[in-house]
């Protein structure tokens, strides 16, 4: 791990596929909503149409302004891929210590307005999530998080899902890395402050409709 940038008020996190086409006009517009803020970008990409370069390549050349870390992996298309690749970006994320906390972003959301820098304005309680997809639970969709709620629910969780509040979702091959670190109820009770704001709309399931037909971890 590069010790050497400063360090970060935001880490973002992203699982992502090896789909450049839907990449452009999404991260194009996540730039223009995170701005000059100081964040590092963690990113995941697998594969699931043998496009992982040129994802990659892609990925780097939108965001060439930030500090981003990039791990490719050469499957993809299963839940366990996905569970691999959420465990990769959380441990990695909680190692940089932001001085905030972090965001968990997904590759295939759109947002239309706002910015980042008003929006870690709300995270401004301890043990605290905000949702940035106008839902009233904690869960993977857009959101920041605090370092407390995430360090809890994250990282503790994927590094012991037997433990975890949602062990109920540990099955072999079907775990589901959402459900262990953001069980409904348990997850949004345990958070001191869940805030909603609505910034962000699904823009994958358009573009699963159009190719692969499934969601990205059920093609196999």
């Amino acid at each position: 791990m590069d010790t050497t940038s400063k360090t970060a008020d935001i880490v973002i996190l992203t699982t992502a596929v090896d789909r450049p086409e839907l990449h452009t006009p999404i991260f194009e517009n996540y730039v223009r909503y995170v701005g000059n803020y100081n964040v590092q970008w963690v990113i995941t990409i697998n594969n699931i149409s043998n496009q992982v370069e040129q994802t990659e390549h892609n990925l780097r050349k939108i965001l060439d302004k930030y500090d981003v870390h990039i791990k490719t992996f050469d499957t993809g298309g299963s839940r366990v891929d996905w569970y691999n690749s959420v465990k990769y970006c959380i441990n990695y994320a909680y190692e940089l210590k932001p001085n905030i906390g972090y965001f968990w972003l997904e590759d295939d959301w759109s947002v239309n307005h706002g910015t980042l820098s008003e929006d870690v304005s709300l995270l401004s309680h301890t043990n605290c999530h905000v949702s940035l997809a106008n839902r009233n639970e904690v869960s993977f969709n857009p959101a920041l998080w605090d370092t407390v709620a995430f360090e809890h629910l994250m990282y503790n969780s994927i590094n012991n899902p037997d433990t975890a509040l949602g062990k109920r979702y540990v099955d072999g091959l079907n775990t589901n890395p959402e459900r262990i670190c953001c069980p409904f109820p348990e997850a949004t009770k345990f958070v001191n402050k869940l805030i909603s704001v609505n910034r962000f709309a699904d823009a994958g399931r358009h573009w699963q409709t159009q190719t692969v037909k499934c969601r990205t971890f059920s093609i196999k």
